[in-house]
């Protein structure tokens, strides 16, 4: 795993975290209406990411072999998450999603069948890599992410704010994220093409914590918020996995979030 060379390029880039429209931090989600916060916004995601790819393989009869069969791509895991809310009269909301996240969770699209981290932009995977053409085995991918979340707006969980209502004060949000750069065979035999193995790995986090404002706006405040980007890749040569490759996928899980008392 080498350095990204395009101009400009570097391999992490962190965002700001905010509550800033034209993001909507306030919206109803399952008929509660919640405070969202983000880890950055469309031009300066929360984490962004870059990879540059050298593939080789066995050398017969002066022609390197097997790479047009591998495939390279990002698989993200969550390792740990919190989102909870504290409220004026002393009141806590912990989200149920934490509890999901003991062990790593895939961090893929559920309408994707595979486990890469995908969001439909260009460069994100290599493939078809030509190694007996001068740099054709050689590309730089490309990803993002900027996560966001929030707790309930009122202690009571409703869908409007009540004249009576126990208002969220501050919040504490928190996503762990484990990357990792990974090859993978298209060669289906003996089910090949279902192995991940892990050739770098990075890790990183958003923090989303702050205090709430008064209404109709209600403004999130900084409180040690930010995006702690990597240093930089870490090589991986024991032919490992990701630890999360199935089962609950991050997004559903998010999608059907709900929160109870500590």
């Amino acid at each position: 795993m080498d350095a990204p060379t395009s101009p400009g390029s570097q391999a992490f880039r962190s965002g700001t975290p905010n509550d800033q429209a034209p993001f909507s931090s306030l919206s109803v989600a399952n008929n509660v209406l919640r405070k969202y916060v983000r880890a950055g916004d469309g031009a300066n995601p929360g984490l962004s990411w870059s990879a540059k790819i050298t593939l080789n393989g066995p050398d017969r009869g002066g022609k390197i072999r097997g790479v047009k069969k591998m495939l390279v791509g990002f698989v993200q895991n969550l390792t740990g998450f919190e989102n909870s809310g504290t409220y004026a009269l002393g009141s806590k909301l912990v989200s149920n999603v934490a509890a999901s996240t003991v062990r790593p969770v895939l961090d893929a699209a559920p309408a994707i069948p595979a486990a890469w981290y995908l969001t439909g932009g260009a460069n994100e995977t290599f493939e078809n890599a030509n190694p007996n053409e001068p740099g054709g085995n050689v590309a730089e991918i490309f990803d993002s992410d900027t996560p966001f979340d929030g707790p309930p707006l009122t202690a009571g969980m409703r869908p409007t704010v009540g004249p009576n209502d126990e208002l969220l004060t501050s919040m504490t949000l928190r996503y762990d994220f484990v990357l990792d750069v990974c090859v993978q065979t298209k060669d289906t035999q003996q089910h090949a093409d279902s192995v991940y193995t892990r050739r770098a790995t990075a890790q990183w986090s958003f923090n989303g914590s702050g205090t709430i404002g008064a209404g109709p706006a209600y403004p999130w405040t900084s409180n040690g918020a930010g995006v702690t980007a990597p240093a930089g890749w870490t090589d991986v040569e024991d032919a490992s996995q990701p630890r999360a490759l199935g089962g609950d996928r991050l997004n559903t899980l998010l999608q059907a979030e709900a929160f109870h008392a500590p």
